[in-house]
């Protein structure tokens, strides 16, 4: 038995001369913290500070205090292979107690006492170290481990461990703890989720998160409990990645340039799981997309069918995500169907434009009623279209046009009534 002493200590040193007789020093009869004498080992030593008491007696089993009927001898100790610290006698008492101040291992020791080299009564003795705190103050070593702590797929049943552990990082085996004492957490920055898991006790100090989310991300799992105002709380880093592509769930960007005819513009195109989570591979994921014209709006009102518009190869960019080229010479608005694998991304054609080129005056000549040959005096209307170089007419705008008529015989010529609608001037 051993002693969690409650008396003050006087000769502090080690080791020991005690009075007592060889093999007769014992720790079988024992005070608890409260002073109430009892038999056995103690269950109340805590890491980081263990303090035993060993009762002297004589072979009579008479208890030595001070010299009275005893014999000198030198007391030391050890706690797993551990010295004490001190040993301290307490005068006019049988006991001395023995101290370690920085023992920092929880769980069963292996406790060895000696008098003159030769074991006491019982020694070694089983000496039962608990945590030093609850595993919920803030200088608790409380931590979260396990397969869901460190990733795994979207939609997936993941789970996650939270231990108490003190201050040392001993294992708090018993404690009253509860699900309903701790709040456990899982928030995600971009875009802002938060999701509660579902707690559940396993024992001996360990605690479980369950929890399945389908929105990929690096999640933060936090883990709290404790005194208000003196939480314990521990925090994790949790990636959830994507499942494989979904040709239905994959989009396409439009719009990211608007060119002008010829001209080369660019669409995104972004390959996400079944649950809208873009891709995150680190390298090309070999995606082989393939797009083409499937419609055509003329905005100018012309017509001819399905105009030729080529396409680059798609480029990879990061991800999910491919950036991809088309060129046309014609303007207006083009329905081009994406497709992977026979299937078309996002269920539907997407649309993009293209704009004229800047006007051409060489693909102008005047058009209405105009003629080369004019009477003296007689007016001769006539409009001219404003067009690029490909023939696509400007609808959006005014085109001011300058007009020069006459010649070195005829300087006088007048322009009459010049008046511009969108496109066109007459």
């Amino acid at each position: 038995g051993l002693v969690l002493a409650v008396t003050a200590l006087l000769c502090v040193s080690f080791p020991v001369s005690v009075h007592a007789d060889a093999a007769n020093a014992t720790t079988t009869c024992v005070v608890d913290s409260l002073g109430s004498p009892t038999c056995g080992p103690p269950t109340d030593q805590t890491a980081g500070a263990v303090l035993v008491t060993v009762l002297l007696r004589d072979t009579a089993s008479a208890m030595c205090i001070d010299s009275l009927g005893c014999t000198s001898g030198t007391l030391a100790a050890t706690l797993a292979g551990t010295a004490a610290d001190s040993i301290s006698c307490v005068t006019g008492t049988p006991y001395c107690n023995l101290n370690w101040n920085s023992f920092s291992s929880a769980g069963t020791q292996q406790l060895a006492v000696t008098l003159d080299g030769t074991a006491i009564q019982d020694s070694p003795y089983s000496v039962v170290i608990g945590p030093a705190d609850s595993g919920l103050v803030p200088s608790s070593q409380s931590d979260i481990s396990g397969s869901g702590a460190t990733g795994g797929l979207a939609n997936a049943a993941l789970t996650f461990l939270f231990t108490l552990k003190d201050q040392y990082g001993n294992v708090v085996t018993t404690t009253t703890t509860a699900c309903s004492d701790l709040t456990m957490v899982m928030t995600l920055a971009s875009p802002s989720t938060q999701i509660s898991p579902t707690c559940s006790y396993l024992g001996s100090g360990v605690f479980q998160g369950a929890f399945t989310t389908t929105v990929a991300g690096t999640w933060t799992i936090s883990v709290s409990g404790g005194d208000p105002g003196n939480l314990k709380t521990a925090t994790n880093s949790t990636v959830i990645s994507p499942l494989a592509y979904s040709v239905a769930q994959s989009s396409v960007t439009t719009g990211v340039d608007v060119p002008r005819a010829n001209a080369a513009g660019s669409m995104r195109l972004v390959a996400k799981d079944e649950f809208g989570n873009e891709l995150t591979d680190t390298s090309d994921p070999g995606i082989s997309w393939a797009l083409s014209v499937t419609g055509f709006s003329a905005v100018d009102g012309g017509t001819g069918g399905l105009p030729p518009m080529t396409f680059g190869t798609p480029a990879w960019v990061s991800g999910g995500t491919y950036t991809v080229s088309y060129q046309s010479t014609r303007s207006g608005l083009f329905s081009i169907t994406v497709q992977i694998g026979g299937a078309t991304v996002g269920g539907s054609a997407v649309t993009e434009s293209v704009t004229p080129n800047l006007l051409s005056a060489a693909a102008m000549a005047p058009g209405g009623n105009y003629s080369s040959v004019v009477v003296a005096g007689a007016t001769n209307p006539f409009t001219l279209t404003g067009k690029d170089a490909y023939g696509n007419v400007h609808t959006v705008g005014s085109v001011a046009f300058a007009a020069i008529i006459g010649n070195s015989s005829h300087p006088s010529v007048a322009l009459q009534d010049l008046t511009t609608s969108a496109g066109s001037g007459g």
